[in-house]
């Protein structure tokens, strides 16, 4: 909890961007400041936080180095019974309790309602979200039903709504949505992100205004962010507007983005003497606005859909999510109103490029006219989105246009609008966003010479007459870079595609599809067909040499695919151009994914009791490659894998009955044919793990996990159990060879004083002796000081065990008071290390976090930890990466052990500001609080002065009341070192405190201390100078340190009377890095 937060921009420009590098950044939940708020910052991915699941269960992820997330389960009311699996696979997190399984292999309910580190990412965590947004289908029997949830809008084009459920009622809701025959779909209201100089005369529109089509009469709808009609270029084009985001009930563009698509379609270039016209500007606009400053939801960006589909012939939207197999809710919109309206929907294909199969939706839709990118020069974009569609490989994008460094009217005082100013007026901007609407605007000319064509005929036209691309395949620019001088004079087009998505093995039959040309012009045409492309000899056959097209009529072209003629597998593609000698050419699509050798792998399963069970849970991992295929959706005789011939490893938690399961895995299964496997639990072991010694021990929870090391990453599969009454099996395994691979158990027990984290693991199969005891002391034995800080607090003590070969820590918790002591027992695993934070509650509350790194416990030792202990200092970590410098600066830490951010991660404050200098007044940038955030500054290297400020008065402390702390340092970009933190300094202190944070006034007491870097003590250090304050900082006393390279120490007495003591230290190194920090109230004292 940050003093003063600021809500995070969860939409996203489909403009070109540059990723900030992964730099850890560990232990940090702060939101970051909102770059349309303060001007210097840049916003920053957060991968840390609580999110809620829709079944009310609650999941935290942590940060941690390397790459690593701990993983916090808590069941929700009433809800310890239901297992909840772990998947973890590259870096993505599915959480899935049992009781969601059947409805999530079915296709009932949306996959992404479990991806935790996806659902954090996209705003969904409860910091910043107290609701889940979906968009529920009914079946028919309850249509009318709202599940206890509340419902925002319908949504008529789905036959759904989108609805929100409170995250303090999930549990209630899900009851009512997971009843047999509730719903028939249930999806994510997903976030959406907003995916002219020469680039308009490069579509050919000049052409068309010579002709005299300029748009006269046609309507578009711009579905963006808002449109300023007060620029000169858009005054009186906009016929009509909406505000779908409850933001700006006149749809006024407060993000810049949509005023630049709408001036690239209808623009006059009133501000640039008519230089910068849009594609189209005899057009009316229709602005509707589904995105705003803190980003849009799909369920918004549907009904904005709807409303334009009813008003417009062309809706232009330039933005768009992640990848689909277009059966996705927005795609599915844009299908069906396609259909029922006939408006044709031009929309950007993304900027996920230069990677495959990367087309976003809604632009993956059938119906869409899915457009990239291309440069003034006519190359690719380097980050427009590629086809095919994932999924069942149909050819996309369709066309593409210019969309690189594109100038546009500029909405002043927008984030996008004053990013890239070209003058007071435009902007220059990147991205598919603006490729999209020079689409649009074509269409537009198209439409008004052809005022009776519907989405169809327009599509057609446009794919049918670009102009080709040299050198650059059909997955990139589709049939080519679409052009209105030869959309608007030519008359023959093509009706359809040849396009065969995936043939699948074995490659034994021909496979044909129908080509069909249409021909408006009064006289008949005959067209030569020729294949062109990436397409080997003799694997596609045209049926015809010539292709007679009668005046007004239409004629087929059967293309064959020959697939036992390819020369592998993968994606071919080409284009068949059709040609005659009166200048016609019509391009058309040619594409197909030959699939390699593959087959058919049906597991079964038999429970405990030898009766046949169909799992929902299934894993199924090439043992090439970290992808996990979970779940699936059962057949009649088990559940169906399609996979490629190779090696496999399966696994499943095989229920019998409730609240009885059984681990199997089967380590290594060869696929070179259709394949049946068995998962058998009749030879499971119970699984358990006793403390001899710890008296009358409860379970609190349990976790059984495998993870594998495989080509590319890990995958981890697990259960977690926070009912004590749950039966948990596992079968013994074959040894497994090749990869790193470990199973492992954990289980927590309490005792009377005591708390026991026990584990033990096999790093070669699953083995015969799972059923294990341990006395204390054979367990590393740690002896727990919890400390406040002047006020008696609950705290809750977590523990997260993490493997060598995973990204994923498994955490629990037990609940403990400060001040306070307890003894907790370790396992001392192999490859296992262990973690632990302090999470301070005051009134049901989150008022601090601390967390300590990773460490082995080593068997028969005894250890000593002390969380919150004062004094209290101010620490920070920095990096300076591609967009500027990331800062972390906490105000009031206090755990003793590196890295620093393992600390006070959840600093409340009243008050706080973060002010950046660099080189003296060139650049001044400030934040209104500490914590995480970006700072925009050039990439040459600079001199630094950062300055954090702070106040407060939290009811879990009476200490650091006050913070004043300056770094100063210099810093520049280097590419090969951006993942590096930098050597800022922090001044570390110790006393011998009290459990009460205090010392005794009238005696002397030594204070220790370090001067740190960011991982470990300072080097070089050539200065340190230390004073103390016994009245909050009114006057102040030097002591006398000594010193021995980074450690130092000085005595010190409270006089009588003496409440608190405020510590002020100065410490430079060498090359000129230096620290000044005060911490007024830096620990107590007592009479």
């Amino acid at each position: 909890m940050m003093g003063q937060p600021r809500r995070r921009r969860t939409a996203r420009l489909l403009v070109a961007t540059v990723l900030i590098a992964g730099v850890a950044f560990t232990g940090l939940r702060g939101q970051p400041v909102d770059a349309a708020e303060s001007g210097g910052l840049f916003d920053v991915p957060q991968g840390s936080g609580a999110v809620t699941l829709i079944t009310g269960d609650k999941v935290t992820l942590t940060a941690h180095p390397g790459a690593k997330n701990g993983v916090r389960i808590e069941p929700g009311p009433g809800r310890r019974h239901i297992p909840i699996r772990t998947v973890g696979s590259g870096d993505e997190l599915l959480v899935l309790p049992a009781d969601a399984e059947r409805l999530v292999g079915q296709g009932v309910l949306d996959r992404r309602l479990f991806a935790v580190k996806r659902l954090l990412a996209d705003g969904f965590g409860d910091e910043g979200s107290k609701q889940v947004p979906l968009i529920v289908q009914q079946a028919e029997a309850s249509r009318k039903a709202t599940f206890g949830a509340q419902v925002s809008r319908e949504l008529p084009a789905l036959q759904a709504a989108a609805m929100t459920v409170a995250k303090s009622q999930a549990g209630q809701t899900w009851r009512a949505l997971s009843a047999p025959g509730a719903v028939r779909k249930v999806w994510l209201d997903g976030k959406v992100r907003t995916a002219l100089d020469e680039s308009v005369p490069q579509t050919g529109a000049p052409a068309a205004w010579r002709a005299g089509y300029t748009g006269e009469r046609v309507t578009v709808a711009v579905l963006d962010t808002g449109i300023d009609q007060t620029h000169p270029d858009l005054k009186s084009a906009v016929r009509e507007s909406k505000d779908f985001t409850g933001t700006q009930p006149d749809a006024k563009d407060d993000v810049g983005h949509g005023t630049h698509v709408a001036s690239t379609i209808a623009g006059s270039g009133a501000a640039s003497s008519g230089r910068l016209r849009g594609v189209a500007p005899g057009v009316e606009l229709l602005n509707g606005k589904v995105l705003g400053a803190d980003g849009g939801s799909e369920s918004q960006i549907i009904a904005g859909m709807e409303w334009a589909a009813a008003r417009a012939r062309v809706v232009n939207m330039s933005l768009g999510g992640e990848p689909t197999d277009g059966t996705d809710p927005m795609s599915a919109a844009v299908n069906r109103l396609t259909v029922q309206y006939g408006a044709l929907f031009v929309i950007a294909a993304g900027n996920f490029g230069p990677a495959g199969e990367t087309i976003g939706t809604p632009a993956s839709a059938d119906a869409a006219l899915t457009v990239g990118s291309v440069t003034k020069q006519g190359a690719m974009s380097g980050f427009s989105s590629r086809g095919p569609r994932i999924g069942d490989h149909a050819a996309k994008p369709d066309v593409v246009a210019p969309g690189s460094g594109i100038v546009a009217a500029r909405a002043k005082g927008t984030p996008a609008g004053d990013e890239d100013p070209v003058g007071d007026d435009y902007a220059r901007m990147s991205g598919t966003s603006m490729a999209a609407p020079h689409v649009a605007g074509v269409a537009a000319l198209l439409a008004q010479k052809y005022p009776h064509w519907k989405a169809a005929e327009l599509k057609n036209a446009l794919r049918s007459t670009t102009k080709p691309i040299e050198g650059t395949a059909l997955a990139e620019q589709g049939t080519g870079l679409v052009d209105a001088e030869r959309a608007i004079s030519q008359q023959v087009f093509a009706e359809s595609a040849a396009d065969f998505g995936t043939i699948r093995w074995p490659h034994e039959r021909p496979v044909t599809r129908t080509v069909r040309y249409r021909n408006d012009s009064a006289t008949a045409v005959e067209l030569t067909p020729r294949i062109s492309g990436n397409v080997p000899a003799g694997l596609v056959e045209l049926g015809a040499a010539k292709v007679a097209v009668p005046a007004g009529g239409a004629a087929d072209l059967v293309v064959t695919v020959h697939p036992d003629r390819s020369t592998g597998p993968g994606y071919l593609s080409g284009w068949i151009e059709a040609t005659d000698g009166a200048g016609n050419r019509v391009r058309t699509s040619l594409g197909l994914e030959v699939e390699p050798e593959s087959y058919d792998l049906t597991v079964r399963a038999v429970d405990r009791n030898g009766e046949p069970v169909i799992p929902h849970f299934i894993g199924v991992s090439s043992l090439t490659g970290p992808e996990l295929m979970i779940p699936s959706v059962p057949g009649a005789d088990g559940n169906v894998f399609r996979v490629r011939r190779g090696q496999y490893w399966v696994s499943s938690f095989v229920p019998t009955g409730v609240g009885d399961e059984t681990l199997v895995t089967l380590p290594k299964i060869d696929v070179s044919s259709n394949e049946v496997v068995t998962l058998d639990a009749r030879p499971g072991l119970p699984v358990s793990m006793t403390a001899v010694d710890g008296g009358a021990t409860s379970t609190t929870w349990r976790e059984l996990y495998l993870v594998r090391s495989l080509q590319g990453g890990s995958v981890q599969f697990g259960t977690f159990w926070d009912d004590p009454a749950a039966k948990v099996f596992a079968v013994p395994s074959a040894a497994v060879t090749g990869q790193p691979f470990e199973f492992g158990y954990l289980e927590g027990q309490d005792a009377v004083g005591k708390t026991y984290f026990l584990a033990f693991n096999d790093q070669h199969r699953i083995p015969e002796s799972l059923a294990r005891k341990a006395r204390d002391r054979q367990l590393a034995r740690v002896e727990d000081r919890y400390v406040a800080q002047g006020h008696p607090v609950e705290a809750r003590r977590y523990v997260t065990m993490w493997s060598s070969i995973s990204p994923w820590g498994a955490s629990s918790h037990t609940m403990v008071k400060a001040p306070g002591r307890r003894t907790v027992f370790f396992s001392d695993v192999p490859g296992v290390t262990w973690s632990s934070s302090i999470e301070t509650f005051v009134d049901g509350g989150l008022e601090s976090e601390i967390e300590t790194h990773a460490e082995r416990y080593l068997a028969g030792r005894t250890y000593a930890e002390e969380f919150n202990a004062a004094p209290v200092r101010t620490t920070v970590r920095a990096a300076h990466v591609d967009r500027g410098l990331l800062l972390n600066v906490l105000g009031a830490t206090s755990t003793m052990r590196y890295p620093l951010a393992f600390d006070d991660a959840v600093p409340v404050f009243d008050q706080a500001s973060l002010t950046l200098d660099r080189n003296h007044g060139e650049q001044t940038i400030t934040a209104p609080r500490l914590g995480l955030l970006g700072f925009e500054v050039p990439p040459e290297r600079s001199h630094y002065t950062l300055r954090a400020e702070a106040t407060r008065q939290a009811a879990h402390t009476e200490l650091a009341t006050r913070i004043d702390c300056t770094w100063t340092f210099e810093s520049g970009y280097d590419p090969q070192r951006e993942d590096e933190l930098l050597p800022l300094l922090s001044v570390r202190a110790t006393a011998p405190v009290d459990d009460n944070s205090r010392v005794r006034a009238g005696r002397p007491h030594v204070l220790r201390g370090t001067i740190d870097g960011p991982d470990s003590p300072a080097t070089d250090v050539r200065e340190l100078r230390v004073r103390v304050s016994f009245d909050d900082g009114t006057t102040w006393q030097p002591l006398r340190v000594q010193r021995d390279g980074s450690d130092w120490w000085a005595t010190v007495t409270p006089p009588a009377g003496t409440t608190f003591v405020a510590l002020h230290a100065v410490a430079r190194t060498g090359d000129g890095t230096a620290v000044d920090q005060t911490v007024i109230r830096s620990y107590g004292v007592r009479p």
